[in-house]
């Protein structure tokens, strides 16, 4: 009996040992590979399915795919959405969103990212915003639903709003949005053409402005961006509020 009882003794440190290197070890790798986003390169994949984040040597440390993310959500999509996504009159479950388009980590750097899924529908593509907290793998629903594909993301110093760019089937890049990220909903989503009516400037009727080089001042109180002209390679600077009031030109 006292051979048996030192057999099940040594078998249990054996098994508690082994437990506790486990749990060190993932708690290392998270510490390393999973939490920590500064000095590394968040990218999408060429085919749009992956989330990679790339060390300074372009090795990747973590990876995220559409699949992953269909896997998190199917379970818990009517819960999320309390009315079903119809797009054209067909109702759109998490499988009919099928790539990523857009993705960035906080500003701190740390353990969150925001990304965008997308779905077509002919001829519009819709996107959903979602943030993913590396460490745990927890996923949630950001904002409201958009039409058209998410461009460039850019968090406000104080991580209250973030603004993109959002491309249509109408001309790349030509609407300008800001989402509030405590409320979910949008503060403003403006077009090129919306800005030159509103400081009554003259446009050529076929002339869609893109948007480009957005950034935040420090205090995330303006929103600065760029817009093309009708006269090639002039480009027209501007800046706007977070709730998209008070455009000025910063020519």
């Amino acid at each position: 009996m006292k051979t048996m009882n030192k057999v099940f003794f040594v078998v249990a440190l054996i098994f508690a040992v082994s437990l506790t290197v486990v749990a060190i070890g993932y708690v290392l790798s998270s510490q390393i590979e999973y939490v920590d986003l500064i000095d590394k390169k968040i990218a999408i994949s060429e085919d749009d399915n992956v989330i990679l984040v790339l060390d300074g040597e372009e090795n990747t440390v973590f990876r995220y795919s559409i699949e992953n993310w269909r896997g998190q959500v199917r379970g818990r999509w009517s819960s999320i959405f309390r009315e079903p996504i119809e797009i054209n009159g067909i109702e759109v479950g998490p499988d009919g969103f099928t790539r990523f388009t857009a993705v960035s980590p906080f500003p701190d750097g740390v353990k969150t990212m925001v990304f965008s899924v997308s779905t077509y529908a002919m001829p519009v593509d819709y996107s959903l915003f979602w943030t993913m907290n590396i460490a745990t793998g927890e996923t949630r629903i950001l904002g409201e639903r958009n039409k058209g594909v998410v461009g460039d993301i850019i968090w406000s110093p104080k991580e209250t709003h973030f603004a993109y760019f959002l491309n249509t089937e109408r001309a790349a890049g030509d609407y300008l949005t800001v989402d509030n990220i405590e409320t979910r909903e949008k503060e403003f989503t403006i077009s090129g053409e919306e800005i030159m009516e509103t400081l009554e400037l003259d446009y050529e009727e076929n002339f869609t402005p893109e948007f480009r080089s957005l950034r935040w001042r420090e205090d995330g109180n303006r929103l600065f961006f760029a817009t093309d002209t009708n006269e090639e390679g002039v480009v027209a600077n501007w800046s706007i509020d977070p709730k998209g009031l008070d455009i000025r030109s910063e020519n």
